[in-house]
């Protein structure tokens, strides 16, 4: 039976790439099957175990949005047998949101700015990076705030207060 270990924490510096390193190649000279999944943008992980990520053809990319088996993206660990790494490339600095909602064919972008206030253009560049692509299929993005006073110029986006979204249910 497969066991998984999650190793995550979103401030950065407190050794989890090299927790996570130091724990599959220990696993694996034990002699389990380790499979390092990284899925930090900048791939540290990845360079850490000696593979250039710019030269591979797939990644957990490819498994995540074209349906491609793990086992295509799964690259050998030089040196320890029964260890493998699979990545997820650099989206090249374009901003993200925070939840996409998908209903039949639609999606509604969700970005969670709880905070006193709100930067308008600074807060909605993922939200509106991703309703500018057709693809995305999406009419308008959700910006979830402490307040019910912010206000945002683009009229794709609605401010909605956590107050407010925790009556929906």
């Amino acid at each position: 039976m497969a066991r998984v270990v999650g190793v995550a924490n979103q401030k950065g510096g407190v050794a989890k790439t090299t927790t996570v390193h130091a724990l599959g190649y220990a696993l694996a000279e034990l002699g389990r099957r380790v499979l390092l999944v990284d899925l930090d943008p900048q791939a540290c992980l990845t360079f850490s175990v000696g593979i250039d990520p710019e030269g591979l053809d797939w990644s957990l990319h490819d498994v995540f949005v074209r349906k491609t088996k793990v086992a295509d993206v799964r690259r050998p660990v030089a040196g320890i047998d029964g260890l493998d790494i699979a990545h997820l490339p650099e989206r090249g600095g374009e901003p993200e949101v925070d939840f996409v909602l998908t209903v039949g064919t639609k999606r509604i972008p969700i970005e969670v700015k709880y905070q006193n206030r709100l930067d308008p253009v600074r807060d909605i560049r993922g939200l509106q990076a991703f309703l500018e692509k057709p693809v995305n299929s999406a009419a308008f993005g959700l910006v979830v705030t402490q307040s019910d006073t912010e206000v945002i110029t683009d009229q794709r986006v609605v401010a909605l207060p956590l107050s407010s979204l925790m009556l929906l249910r």
